[in-house]
C-alpha cells in the first residue's frame, strides 16, 4: 500500500468525485439515513422500495432502469434503489461509483467503497484505516476546509461523516481504492461517511458543486436512504 498518489490512478474514471461513489439486499427495513439534510431538492421520480429480486449492477453509458440493485462481490453485501436517473460509471469490487447527469462541474456522484488508505499531507499514504482515522485524516488534508462533521447512520452502519470543500485551485487527491485513487476536485464539495465493518471499512461518498451543493444533496438523498448493507 505504499504507492504514491500518482502511481496507480484511474484518472479517466476518478475525476468528479467528492471523495467521491453501494447497493444490496436486506429483509430489514432501511434505517434513516443521518447526512447533512439539502435546504433545495431537485423534482425527481419516485425511489422504489427495495424488492427481494435486486438486479446486478452493471457499468452504463446511460441511466439504468429504476430498480433495486447489487453488486455481486461487493462486502459486505449490498443493495440500493435507483429512479431511473443514475448510470453505473465504475463497478468492481471494492467501488462503486453512480453519476446523475452529465460530466461537468455540477454532476452529482455517489461512491461506495471500500479504500485501501488514505492520503495524509504530503500526499503520504496512510493505511490501517479505521473509521476515526479516516475522519481525521480527510480533516488535515491541506486543501481541503471543513465544513461540518459528526456522527451517521446508513443502511444499518454507524459511524462518522464530514463534509469539505476543495477551495484550492488543485485537485486534493484522499483515498486510493482498487482500481484507482479519488479526489475532491478543485470547486467541488463532498460529503464522506465511513463505517468500521467486519470487511474493513466502508466509505459512502457524495460530490457536488459547491455553489450547488443543496440541490446536489437533495438529488443524492433518496439513493442514500436506500442503501441497505446485510451485516452479521
Amino acid at each position: 500500500m505504499n504507492v504514491h498518489p500518482r502511481s496507480v490512478r484511474l484518472i479517466a474514471c476518478f475525476v468528479a468525485v467528492v471523495a467521491g461513489c453501494a447497493p444490496d439486499t436486506i429483509a430489514s427495513p432501511t434505517p434513516a439515513v443521518t447526512a447533512p439534510p439539502a435546504t433545495a431538492t431537485a423534482t425527481r421520480p419516485p425511489t422504489p422500495a427495495p424488492t427481494a429480486a435486486a438486479l446486478e449492477l452493471e457499468v452504463s453509458d446511460f441511466p439504468l432502469g429504476a430498480g433495486t440493485y447489487t453488486r455481486t462481490g461487493f462486502q459486505p453485501p449490498i443493495t440500493l434503489a435507483l429512479d431511473g436517473t443514475w448510470r453505473a460509471v465504475v463497478v468492481e469490487d471494492r467501488v462503486l461509483w453512480l453519476q446523475d447527469g452529465p460530466d461537468g462541474p455540477d454532476v452529482v456522484t455517489i461512491q461506495i467503497l471500500r479504500p485501501d488508505w488514505a492520503y495524509a499531507p504530503g500526499a503520504i499514504p496512510l493505511q490501517d484505516l479505521d473509521a476515526a482515522l479516516a475522519i481525521d485524516t480527510i480533516r488535515a488534508h491541506e486543501l481541503l476546509l471543513e465544513i461540518e462533521a459528526g456522527a451517521s447512520r446508513i443502511g444499518g452502519l454507524e459511524g462518522l461523516q464530514i463534509t469539505v470543500e476543495n477551495t484550492s485551485k488543485d485537485d486534493a487527491w484522499i483515498l486510493h481504492a482498487p482500481p484507482g485513487d479519488l479526489k475532491v476536485p478543485a470547486g467541488r464539495r463532498s460529503w464522506m461517511a465511513f463505517f468500521d465493518t467486519s470487511d474493513g471499512v466502508v466509505a459512502i461518498l457524495v460530490g457536488g458543486s459547491a455553489s450547488g451543493w443543496d440541490v446536489a444533496l437533495g438529488v443524492a438523498e433518496p439513493l442514500l436512504e436506500s442503501i441497505a448493507f446485510r451485516v452479521p
